[in-house]
Formats: C-alpha cells, sequence, structure tokens
C-alpha cells in the first residue's frame, strides 16, 4: 500500500517545527558527533589531546562505551532540561528555547570541526575560543529569542528612541 503523500504532507507540517529539528541537530552534532571525534582525537592522540580532563578520565577508564555512555547522557540531560522550561512556560519561551539549541547545534558543529581538524594536523580553534564564542552566542540567541517571545521592546531600545531623534516632526 502506497501511503498517501498528503497525509505524509500533513503530518510534517504540524509536528515537524524548527525547535524539533535544532532539538535533533543538537543531539547529534553536540552529543554523537562530538563525542565519536573527540574519542577518534584521543585514540590517534592520546587522552592529552582532548581539553576536557573529566572526558579524558572517562575515556582513559571506561574506554569508548563509557565515554560515550556519559557524553551522550549528559546530552540528553541537557535538552530534556531545555524540554522542561519550554513545557513549564507554556509555549511562551518558543524562541528562546530555540535560540538556545541553535547556538547548541552551532557550538556542536565548531567542537566537532575542531577535533577533526587536530586529528588532521591542521589548525584548530582553541578549545577556550569555542567554549567563549559558544557562550556569546548562546546569550546573543536566548536574548534575540526573548525579544521575539515578549513581542515589545527591550530596555536597551527604548532608550535608545529617548535619545536619539527619531520623531521628525517639529
Amino acid at each position: 500500500m502506497i501511503p498517501n503523500i498528503h497525509n505524509i504532507s500533513q503530518y510534517f507540517h504540524k509536528n515537524i517545527n524548527t525547535q524539533r529539528i535544532l532539538f535533533f541537530l543538537a543531539f547529534m552534532t553536540f552529543g554523537i558527533g562530538d563525542g565519536l571525534t573527540g574519542a577518534l582525537l584521543m585514540s590517534m592522540k592520546g587522552i592529552h589531546a582532548e581539553s576536557n580532563i573529566p572526558f579524558r578520565y572517562l575515556f582513559d577508564t571506561y574506554g569508548l562505551a563509557g565515554f560515550m555512555t556519559v557524553k551522550l547522557t549528559f546530552t540528553a540531560m541537557i535538552l530534556i532540561a531545555v524540554f522542561i522550561i519550554y513545557r513549564q512556560s507554556n509555549g511562551r519561551c518558543y524562541w528562546m528555547t530555540t535560540g538556545w539549541l541553535a547556538a547548541l547545534f552551532i557550538g556542536g558543529i565548531m567542537a566537532i570541526t575542531a577535533n577533526l581538524q587536530a586529528v588532521m594536523d591542521l589548525a584548530y580553534m582553541s578549545p577556550v575560543s569555542i567554549i567563549a564564542l559558544y557562550l556569546i552566542m548562546t546569550f546573543i540567541f536566548v536574548q534575540a529569542g526573548d525579544l521575539v517571545d515578549r513581542k515589545k521592546p527591550i530596555l536597551f531600545f527604548n532608550k535608545l528612541r529617548s535619545i536619539l531623534p527619531l520623531n521628525h516632526s517639529t
């Protein structure tokens, strides 16, 4: 039996949204991708190639399976916390949580890229730079999402309006 394309299209239009896609992508990049490329980096360059000391210990002591279990559990806990925050707000912080998921997804991509570049002996972004950039992106994306969710200007823009002569009527 061939499924009705219209029904499939309606299902995706109704149930798949930006937040769910970013939830999946954040898990894939920050959880699986960063975990596997980090394990590859440690197995090829030694455990000291990883900058995260607890993850170094996990990989050295429990191997790939223990390392990936903890990495995926940690990622799942972070994502579940975001889901709980969203559900507790009754959908009022949709764009704020979407911004956070976008930052986590981009942070995962940066970590994967740095791990693979280190494995290939290419110049790579330092872990401190990646974390700093991730925190800056998180702040900006979450604040922008909060601004959209509240649908009103933030205090900074109100002050700008009072300082700048935007009203040209005299």
